[in-house]
């Protein structure tokens, strides 16, 4: 950890000691000695990359510091814009190079951007056909991982390609929905792969082939292990180290799966579902975060269940630390954990969305309050969150486990409405998209 992380660290905890403490609506205050610790236990934390959705470490935290995360109304310096496709799929960076998906008419186009001025390099497409049954957009909705060679996309109908990195040239793919046999739903796949060392691990949902969860080679595409027999869910796998065992932890359709990568075999299970009677939001869309040895998830808004913690045993069981599941609902919107607490914005309702800063120790909210930025996308990066608003704004928070303090907002939205996609984060610039646009955002000090 380098010198200006440091003092950044010592800086914020003497803020937290001696700041006046603030009193919660349930009678609780905060713990007054926690500090931020935004460290990484992956090997690609080594690099300034964003290789996959949420960034290296699978939990919207960057490694990045020493980064401007305030700024004036008019927002950080803008270095490039460029119009793109439809879709809610989010963006990465690795290589100075971007990486995303679009859809223009019958075809969704994987697009390989230089990341200092947003010229193209490559693209490939493919036809589809993919309707979405609401009034949402029709996809793509996954986002692409990539290393320094491939790079892994997955349409909104199951059609999973590998090419190679510098040239676009397809490497091998598969119709993975046509080869197993899976009839679409009302929503576009949404869920992103996970990689992996040798191989992707997606929550690809074939239930009948009893192939929820499946692992692929990166080399050849070819099937490793199958395993569960849950539908898929909009969630993307994470995986975590655990007491000297590499577990994987994927929130399908039913409910949160532990299992080992190399086998596929799982651990166990856990019911987690939300009941929408509609049927619009019976999905959970929110990917589980690992803090330490626990598994955090969310799901809203509707009926049940909210969010729970997973404390993982030795023996590589779990239990529940405390039994709250009011502390949050979310409905798509990643967790951002730092250090022993997690932050989540809650669903629309009356007054806007809440954001609930959630002590993980006490099994209590620490903090809550309206930061008038709708269902905002969250990134951690030295001692602030950054917010994309619903509405296009960006807004900055500093990380306090206290009080909410909002630190920057643009007066102007940077993105038209709606902004549904996760943010990307990679050597100090900052990516935001909606269906229209692309714009990267100069956040260096220089």
């Amino acid at each position: 950890m380098d010198q200006s992380r440091n003092i950044t660290e010592i800086v914020l905890a003497l803020s937290l000691l001696f700041g006046s403490v603030l009193t919660l609506g349930c009678g609780e205050t905060a713990d007054s000695t926690a500090s931020v610790a935004i460290e990484s236990d992956s090997e690609s934390a080594t690099k300034l990359d964003w290789p996959s959705i949420y960034g290296p470490n699978h939990n919207s935290i960057s490694n990045e510091s020493g980064l401007v995360t305030t700024w004036s109304e008019e927002g950080p310096p803008v270095l490039w814009r460029r119009p793109v496709g439809e879709g809610f799929g989010s963006v990465i960076s690795v290589d100075s190079r971007v990486l995303l998906m679009g859809r223009y008419g019958d075809q969704e186009t994987i697009e390989c951007l230089d990341a200092e001025t947003g010229q193209p390099i490559w693209d490939h497409s493919y036809s589809t056909s993919c309707q979405c049954t609401y009034e949402y957009s029709t996809g793509p909705y996954s986002t692409p991982v990539a290393n320094d060679q491939f790079v892994f996309c997955v349409g909104a109908q199951g059609q999973l390609h590998c090419l190679d990195h510098a040239s676009g040239e397809v490497i091998w793919q598969r119709d993975l929905f046509s080869e197993y046999e899976i009839e679409p739903r009302d929503w576009p796949f949404a869920g992103s792969p996970l990689l992996l060392e040798d191989r992707l691990i997606l929550n690809l949902g074939a239930v009948e082939k009893n192939a929820g969860i499946i692992a692929l080679s990166l080399s050849d595409g070819q099937t490793l292990w199958e395993s569960t027999n849950q539908p898929y869910a909009h969630t993307t796998p994470t995986v975590a180290t655990i007491h000297e065992q590499q577990l994987v932890f994927v929130l399908a359709f039913d409910g949160l799966v532990c299992l080992k990568p190399e086998s596929g075999d799982v651990l166990w299970e856990v019911a987690h579902r939300v009941k929408d009677p509609r049927g619009m939001n019976n999905t959970n869309a929110v990917s589980p975060v690992v803090v330490g040895d626990r598994v955090c998830v969310v799901s809203g808004p509707k009926v049940k269940p909210g969010f729970r913690c997973f404390q993982i045993l030795p023996d590589g069981s779990y239990e529940e630390p405390f039994d709250d599941i009011r502390l949050l609902k979310s409905q798509y919107t990643p967790l951002v954990p730092v250090g022993d607490y997690v932050f989540g914005l809650t669903p629309m309702t009356v007054g806007g969305p809440t954001l609930k800063c959630i002590d993980l120790n006490a099994g209590k909210i620490s903090w809550k309050g309206k930061p008038n930025v709708g269902r905002a996308n969250m990134l951690a990066v030295g001692d602030s969150i950054l917010m994309l608003a619903e509405d296009g704004n960006l807004a900055a928070m500093k990380i306090n486990f206290r009080k909410m303090e909002i630190t920057s907002r643009t007066a102007k939205p940077i993105l038209k409405k709606p902004c549904y996609t996760s943010m990307a984060l990679a050597n100090g610039k900052l990516f935001l998209r909606n269906e229209q646009e692309l714009v990267c955002l100069d956040l260096s000090k220089e």
